[in-house]
């Protein structure tokens, strides 16, 4: 028989109020959608870690700042699976994976730094480039900062 929280005979009665009878239901759909295949980033995540640093000497980069960056993406065991020179993107829009953004967040022109990309903060569950980069995956992403201009408007 189940137990009627809103009965004062039920045992949880004095844990569920009346108006809270739906307290538990409610515990379960946040359950399930925390369970779900929809990828949970939670606040405070761990970001991409800086494990090498070359400072440059030139212009910090700035949130807004059109760059141009050099990068090289490796799988865990060194295999290099993205490489490019040239790369422009505007910092801090969302434009290139996160890991890159933030990577790039106050370098100086000139500088290379080398980090350990958690899977949310690129591809995560989706992976890229149908298996190239397998999902859930941590990289490791050097970046040379080669250049600053400003936004393109």
């Amino acid at each position: 028989m189940p137990i009627d929280v809103n009965q004062p005979s039920s045992p949880r009665s004095t844990f569920f109020p009346r108006g809270l009878a739906l307290g538990p239901m409610v515990l379960l759909a946040v359950v399930s959608i925390t369970a779900c295949d929809t990828p949970v980033v939670e606040l405070g995540a761990p970001p991409a870690r800086v494990t090498s640093e070359q400072k440059g000497s030139g212009q910090q980069a700035r949130t807004g700042h059109l760059v141009t960056i050099d990068y090289t993406i490796q799988l865990p065991d060194g295999t290099t699976v993205l490489r490019e020179n040239g790369y422009r993107f505007e910092l801090g829009r969302g434009t290139v994976i996160e890991g890159i953004d933030t990577t790039v967040e106050g370098m100086r022109v000139g500088g290379v730094r080398v980090v350990e990309c958690p899977p949310h903060r690129h591809w995560g569950r989706k992976g890229y480039g149908d298996g190239l980069i397998p999902e859930n995956t941590n990289l490791t992403i050097t970046v040379r900062l080669t250049r600053i201009n400003r936004p393109d408007r």
